[in-house]
């Protein structure tokens, strides 16, 4: 069993969570600690998968792209290679030299009636952590605001494999 399956077996098997209200809407907050801190922030799971509202991953190796722009650049477009199972390809948006972070989202947009939809996933080299959510903007309002997402428990473990730094 690889260090992600235990971790998302622990995430299926946990009970008690973390139960938090933000923006208005109440989610449940499971945390793993051990060489990498995991934070995943959903709504409910079943046998079948999760409704997540984000998964935040907490990596000593990805300090190895700190003041290192071209580094951070690479791994960033590596990120936009490997995920390529979701609704929507990915691609590099920006890089902030000086706070040594990448914005990456999923393009184009899904489009819902009058909504956009899209992933975003923020590389933060100083923190240093992976932040995965998604987003909505209702044309409209030009608002933007959290989206929960659906992932089945294959895709999940593949999406957790795969923002891995290492």
């Amino acid at each position: 069993m690889t260090s992600f399956e235990k971790i998302y077996s622990e995430f299926k098997k946990f009970e008690n969570p973390l139960i938090l209200k933000d923006r208005g809407i109440t989610f449940n907050r499971f945390i793993f600690k051990e060489n990498i801190i995991l934070v995943i922030d959903y709504l409910r799971k079943n046998e079948l998968g999760a409704e997540l509202l984000s998964i935040k991953m907490t990596d000593k190796n990805i300090k190895n792209l700190v003041d290192a722009k071209e580094k951070l650049e690479n791994f960033s477009n590596l990120l936009c290679d490997r995920i390529n199972f979701l609704t929507e390809n990915f691609r590099l948006i920006e890089i902030d030299r000086q706070n040594n972070k990448a914005q990456i989202r999923s393009y184009p947009p899904f489009i819902r009636q009058n909504e956009k939809l899209f992933f975003e996933i923020i590389i933060n080299a100083n923190e240093p952590s992976i932040y995965l959510c998604r987003k909505v903007v209702e044309s409209d309002k030009k608002i933007t605001k959290p989206a929960a997402f659906v992932l089945n428990d294959e895709v999940f473990l593949r999406l957790l494999q795969n923002l891995n730094p290492t």
